[in-house]
């Protein structure tokens, strides 16, 4: 058996990480994984030799569609071992589907909770074997979009780490706590905008710390980044660090005490489990059936209302003065991730829901798709219609308000 996994970018960041440990889990079960890129746009220079993945295009700049889309079906369908196709819910791989030989099976991985991610995950729904939730409440939102019917094709399989990349920390009761953030750096989905606030408070309690941030700007963030850290005047305990390469993450968030993870929404929340394995005492935001399946309040981690910015800062104040409490939760954290996010964990399920799939006959093809000449791109593998048709600036708005 073989599996094509169809990517895009590979990043520094959670879903570049979860691709490539994907990878790993499902090829330690003996199963043959090929990834295909339409570009070659890869951050993570590891990754390459690793997993020998193929690229249709060696720019590094995202192709037209209608320029690639044939070499993104030939490369699947030229290839007879090639039984089931997966993507991560990519717009641009979600045009392949109906052009697939009918005896592969396809698997979508939903990835993200926004409207147009569900959108696009769940396109040509009737050709698909399998929707994977990676999160409770990705799970919840598919059951009330897709018809009964399709109900049973909705497996949840979270996402998981490679735990020996992942040593516990040391601790150590310094006077000065390290607090960190680390991921994409961005104010609306992941609540960056909230840091310099809570930054303030702790400044006011009269707490001796560093806070600082690793990852990449986002949504042009920079700017804002730099004025809001002015704005509080928490210039001098807050610092960016730069990006950081997969291998780089234990060495050095490992150093940190405390980690935050203020997100207004996530699909998962890969960034905890990394913290958590290390031993660090992490906050995070309350997003019911997300983070609160990863922490356990008050056991292994600390959760609050996502825009309570006093509790952020007193739940981080508390932790700091208490070494013992962060050596407990600490330790609870690593066993938490130990007993539940591991690639044996997630790699196991996927092998059995592919041995499932193979098997599985509740799917039927696209009638007469539109020819792959000239290709445009159909409106059922498009965002959602207000993402298309608002103004960016008013997408930002409606962002940080509601989120």
């Amino acid at each position: 058996m073989k599996v094509y996994f169809g990517f895009n970018d590979i990043r520094q960041d959670g879903m570049g990480t979860e691709a490539m440990y994907l990878l790993k889990a499902i090829k330690s079960c003996g199963i043959n994984v090929q990834p295909v890129h339409p570009w070659k746009k890869v951050l993570i220079p590891e990754y390459i030799n690793e997993y020998n993945p193929i690229f249709l295009r060696e720019d590094e700049e995202e192709p037209e569609l209608s320029s690639v889309i044939k070499d993104m079906v030939n490369v699947i369908n030229n290839d007879l071992e090639c039984k089931i196709f997966s993507h991560f819910g990519a717009p641009n791989w979600a045009c392949v589907i109906p052009y697939l030989r009918p005896d592969i099976k396809v698997i979508v991985s939903i990835h993200n909770i926004t409207p147009s991610t569900l959108k696009i995950g769940m396109s040509y729904s009737k050709r698909v074997s399998r929707f994977v939730a990676i999160s409770p409440e990705i799970k919840y939102l598919l059951q009330n979009r897709l018809p009964k019917n399709q109900h049973s094709k909705i497996s949840l399989i979270e996402n998981a780490i490679d735990i020996s990349k992942y040593n516990l920390k040391e601790f150590s009761n310094n006077e000065e706590i390290k607090i960190v953030y680390f991921g994409r750096i961005e104010g609306y989905a992941k609540g960056c905008d909230k840091i310099p606030a809570i930054a303030k408070i702790l400044k006011e309690k009269g707490l001796k710390f560093k806070w600082d941030f690793y990852g990449y700007f986002h949504w042009g963030y920079e700017n804002r980044f730099y004025e809001l850290n002015k704005k509080y005047d928490v210039e001098d305990v807050i610092s960016y660090k730069g990006c950081l390469q997969p291998d780089e993450i234990n060495g050095t968030i490992s150093k940190y005490d405390i980690m935050v993870m203020p997100s207004n929404h996530e699909g998962f929340g890969l960034v905890l489990t990394e913290a958590m394995a290390m031993g660090l005492t992490c906050i995070a935001s309350l997003l019911n059936n997300i983070t609160d399946k990863i922490i356990d309040n008050n056991k292994n981690g600390f959760l609050t209302k996502r825009n309570d910015i006093n509790s952020f800062a007193n739940l981080i104040y508390n932790a700091a003065i208490d070494f013992n409490l962060r050596v407990s939760i600490g330790n609870a954290a690593r066993k938490k991730v130990e007993d539940n996010f591991t690639l044996s964990i997630q790699g196991n399920k996927y092998k059995d829901l592919f041995k499932d799939v193979l098997y599985d006959k509740n799917y039927s093809l696209i009638n007469e798709p539109q020819s792959l000449d000239n290709y445009k791109r159909p409106n059922i593998v498009k965002p959602h219609i207000l993402a298309r048709i608002l103004p960016m600036s008013i997408k930002k708005f409606i962002k940080r308000r509601l989120l």
